[in-house]
C-alpha cells in the first residue's frame, strides 16, 4: 500500500521517514510492525485495528511503562497509528477526528517523535479550540510552568515550538525546520509581549539561540536537500543575528538582575529641539521603509500558499477515497486504476511545483529576517510604521 505524502504542507503531512529522517534504534522495530497494522486497518482490517488499540492501551494503566522501555516505544508506535487512522486520514469519518489528536497526545506522551510533532503542529494552527487543547493536551503540557492553552498566542507558539524542539531532538526532521520558523515569528512578536525593552532583548536572543540549536539538531540528521537548504539559511542568519544581539541582550539580563528595567522608548517623536536621532537613522529609515514592503508580500504569498496546501489537501483525501473504492471493490478495473494513477502523477506533479514555490517563499521569508529582524533606531520605526504600514509584520514586532 503506498501513502502519497506531500511533506510541505502545512505540517499535517510528514516527508518519508526513509529519506530524511533519524529516529532512536529501540523505535524503529515496534515502528515497522504498526505501521504495517496501521495500512491494514487502513485498508479495513479489523483484526489489525483491534491489535493497534491493544498494544497502544498497554501503558495506560496507573503504573504506565517505564519511559523508553520496549513496552513504551510499542505503545508509542501504536498510538501513532491510531492518531493517523482517526485524524490525519480521518478513517473512521470527521465525527471521530477528534479521537486521533488524543492518540497522537498519548503518543506524544510516550516519546513518540511523529505525536510530539502533531501536538505542536495543532498547537501552532490552533487544530482545536482552547478548551479542548487544555483537555486533550493536559498530560503534554503538565510539566509547564506557562499557561499553554490561554495565555495569548505568544505563549501557544512558546508551547509549540517546544514540542517541535522534542520531536526534532528525536530525529524528525521535519519538525526542525517547523521550529525555526516558529521561533522566527516569536523573535517577531517578543517586543510586543514584553513589559519592558530589556525583557524584549533576553526573549529576543533566546529566541535567536533556541533557532541555532533546532537547526544545528536538524542538519546531524538525515535532512532532504530542500530541509538541508532551509535549516542552513536559518542556522546563518541566526547566528549573525544572536552575535549582534549578544552584547546587547548580556547588558539587559545585567540590568534585570540589578533593578527595575527601563520603559521602552517613548512612542512620541522627539521635539525639534531633541538631540540627534542617531547615526543609524537615515539607513535604518530606508531599510525600515523596505521592511514593510517586503512584509506585506510575504503576507500575501503565505495567504496564497495555505491556500494552494488546502486545495493539495482536498485532492489527496479524494485520491485515498478513489484508492480505497479501487482497493474494496473495484481491483478488476484497470480503467479506473489507469484515471487513478494518472491523477496520481498529477498529484505528484503539483505537488513538486508547490514545493519549489514554498522554497522560494522560504528563501525569501530568510531574507527578510535576515535583513529586518535585530535593532533598529526607534525614531526611524516610528516614522515609518504609521498608518496603514503600521498593521504590517513588520512593525507589529516593535
Amino acid at each position: 500500500m503506498r501513502r502519497y505524502l506531500l511533506a510541505a504542507l502545512c505540517g499535517a503531512l510528514l516527508a518519508p521517514a526513509a529519506a530524511a529522517d533519524r529516529f532512536p534504534d529501540a523505535y524503529a522495530a515496534p515502528r515497522a510492525e504498526m505501521n504495517a497494522l496501521g495500512d491494514k486497518a487502513l485498508a479495513g482490517d479489523s483484526a489489525a485495528f483491534q491489535a493497534l488499540q491493544s498494544a497502544a492501551g498497554a501503558c495506560a494503566s496507573a503504573g504506565g511503562c517505564a519511559p523508553q522501555s520496549p513496552a513504551a516505544w510499542r505503545a508509542a508506535a501504536a498510538a501513532t497509528n491510531l492518531g493517523w487512522l482517526f485524524w490525519t486520514k480521518e478513517a473512521y469519518g470527521a465525527g471521530e477526528k477528534q479521537t486521533g489528536m488524543g492518540y497522537y497526545a498519548r503518543a506524544a506522551t510516550l516519546g513518540s517523535p511523529q505525536g510530539l510533532y502533531q501536538v505542536a503542529a495543532c498547537m501552532r494552527d490552533e487544530c482545536l479550540d482552547a478548551g479542548l487543547r487544555a483537555a486533550v493536551f493536559a498530560d503534554v503540557y503538565k510539566a509547564e510552568s506557562y499557561k499553554p492553552f490561554f495565555g495569548g498566542k505568544y505563549e501557544r507558539l512558546k508551547a509549540a515550538s517546544s514540542r517541535f524542539g522534542q520531536a526534532a531532538e528525536a530525529g524528525l526532521v521535519a519538525a526542525a525546520v517547523d521550529k525555526v520558523r516558529v521561533d522566527n515569528e516569536l523573535v517577531g512578536m517578543a517586543r510586543d509581549v514584553k513589559a519592558t525593552w530589556d525583557e524584549g532583548t533576553v526573549a529576543i536572543h533566546g529566541h535567536f539561540t533556541d533557532i541555532i540549536a533546532a537547526a544545528r539538531t536538524g542538519l546531524a540528521s538525515q535532512p532532504t536537500a530542500e530541509q538541508r537548504t532551509t535549516l542552513e539559511q536559518a542556522l546563518a542568519n541566526a547566528e549573525a543575528q544572536a552575535s549582534n544581539f549578544a552584547s546587547e541582550a548580556a547588558a539587559a539580563r545585567q540590568r534585570l538582575q540589578n533593578g527595575p528595567a527601563p520603559a521602552r522608548p517613548a512612542s512620541s517623536a522627539p521635539s525639534s529641539g531633541a538631540p540627534s536621532k542617531g547615526e543609524n537613522y537615515a539607513s535604518d529609515k530606508t531599510r525600515a521603509r523596505q521592511c514593510v514592503a517586503d512584509s506585506v508580500e510575504l503576507r500575501d504569498w503565505r495567504r496564497d500558499l495555505d491556500d494552494w496546501a488546502r486545495d493539495m489537501r482536498a485532492w489527496d483525501k479524494e485520491l485515498d477515497e478513489t484508492r480505497r473504492d479501487l482497493e474494496l471493490y473495484y481491483q478488476n478495473d484497470s480503467a479506473l486504476r489507469n484515471s487513478y494513477n494518472a491523477d496520481v502523477d498529477a498529484f505528484n506533479a503539483e505537488g513538486r511545483e508547490y514545493d519549489a514555490e514554498q522554497g522560494r517563499y522560504n528563501a525569501a521569508a530568510d531574507a527578510y529576517n535576515a535583513a529586518c529582524r535585530g535593532s533598529f533606531n526607534h525614531y526611524a520605526i516610528q516614522e515609518e510604521c504609521t498608518g496603514s504600514a503600521a498593521e504590517s509584520r513588520f512593525c507589529k514586532s516593535f
